[in-house]
């Protein structure tokens, strides 16, 4: 008779069976096989939950800092590399049209707040973007695309990943929730 062996590592499991009976070397090597199997899938949930948890923690706390080193923190902290496909205003202007396809005024309220940036030119995050002026402004902490307070919304937008409004799809996500909830009232200076 065969002999089982089971590697569950959490969320899925790999069943091995091989008739071993009788022959040490297959069964020996079959072991190292499973000893293998199981060091690689443990290394890979704790990859997981290494990058789940540094996302977490890379949050910058509103209540540390006044609204003007806020401002000026979170566009560094939060920065992408320059040849990223979000500077691009182009990029970021399809995908904005894509997503609020079914909300053509949130178009019109990010081409308005942010002339469709998430980051400007050199992959800082772009905070504070003063609408009239068209100037940034150290007494805000609006950010990306939609121009979402960060000050003012941290305790919402960071219970799910989703809606990481330091992210493109995270704002946008963030946006179409708001929108949902007050209509364009959050967007007061471009058509709230």
């Amino acid at each position: 008779m065969g002999r089982g062996r089971t590697v569950d590592p959490g969320r899925g499991s790999l069943i091995i069976q091989i008739s071993t009976e009788g022959n040490g070397e297959m069964e020996s090597r079959l072991s190292q096989l499973v000893t293998t199997l199981t060091v690689i899938s443990l290394l890979g949930l704790a990859t997981q939950s290494a990058v789940a948890s540094e996302s977490q923690s890379r949050r910058l706390s509103p209540r540390d800092y006044s609204i003007h080193e806020l401002s000026q923190k979170l566009e560094t902290y939060y920065a992408v590399s320059p040849d990223h496909p979000e500077v691009d205003p182009k990029y970021v202007e399809r995908r904005v049209r894509e997503y609020f396809a079914d909300i053509p005024v949130m178009i019109g309220i990010c081409g308005c707040e942010s002339t469709f940036q998430q980051y400007r030119e050199d992959g800082t995050l772009l905070v504070s973007r003063h609408v009239k002026e068209g100037t940034n402004r150290r007494d805000s902490t609006a950010l990306g695309v939609c121009q979402i307070t960060y000050k003012n919304h941290y305790g919402n937008w960071t219970k799910s990943p989703e809606t990481d409004i330091t992210t493109l799809e995270g704002n946008l996500a963030y946006a179409r929730w708001l929108y949902e909830e007050n209509g364009t009232s959050d967007w007061s200076q471009c058509g709230g």
